[in-house]
């Protein structure tokens, strides 16, 4: 019985050993660390959701995440939220806006004059965290009220690999540290916020 229980131990330490823990940490550039929905619903507002360079698996896109994101904010936004590939002008006629991931004032007030848009949601990964030695990953989530060309939320989350579990990792990897790193860092991300927020 003894034999038994040290063999079922040791199994259970391997592999608990091969997984990677992902910690995340955040920070906020708002006040606000989450969205009244039930208010902006209220106005009928409608939302614009554009993912920049969301990756996952070795670096190659991942409409999973795409799916995960805009799944959440169709649910707070009472299904008023469009993808960036569906993006419309005033005139209902599908258009290709190329929106930055840190859009000036005068970006917003053309995008908002050319669509029928009341919000924007920026989501992006931050470029120098990307090729980072120390594994770490920023995903940034940033919501624009477009009417007064004003910042409502801004988040962003940090991951990284904790200590024990990020010592040997393949150097060929870059954002894609562990498979589901970025899918752990976003839904993270929307956790949080959905705690913070009404809808």
């Amino acid at each position: 019985m003894l034999k038994k229980i040290i063999v079922i131990l040791g199994i259970f330490l391997m592999i608990s050993c091969s997984f990677k823990r992902v910690v995340c940490t955040y920070n906020y550039n708002t006040i606000a660390h989450g969205i009244d929905f039930k208010n902006t619903n209220s106005t009928n507002g409608k939302w614009a959701l554009n993912m920049l360079n969301i990756r996952g698996i070795r670096g190659t896109v991942d409409d999973n995440l795409n799916t995960i994101v805009f799944d959440k904010f169709m649910i707070w936004t009472k299904g008023k939220v469009v993808k960036k590939e569906n993006f419309k002008d005033n005139q209902g006629k599908q258009y290709p806006f190329e929106i930055s991931e840190n859009p000036t004032k005068e970006d917003l007030i053309n995008f908002k004059k050319t669509t029928n848009y009341n919000y924007l949601i920026n989501i992006f990964l931050l470029e120098d965290i990307q090729n980072s030695k120390n594994r770490e990953i920023k995903v940034v989530i940033n919501i624009y009220d477009l009417g007064n060309q004003k910042m409502m939320l801004s988040q962003e989350v940090i991951g990284f690999l904790d200590k024990e579990n990020g010592t040997d990792i393949g150097k060929d990897f870059k954002i894609d540290v562990i498979p589901d790193m970025m899918y752990k860092i976003l839904t993270k991300g929307l956790k949080r916020i959905e705690k913070k927020s009404i809808y």
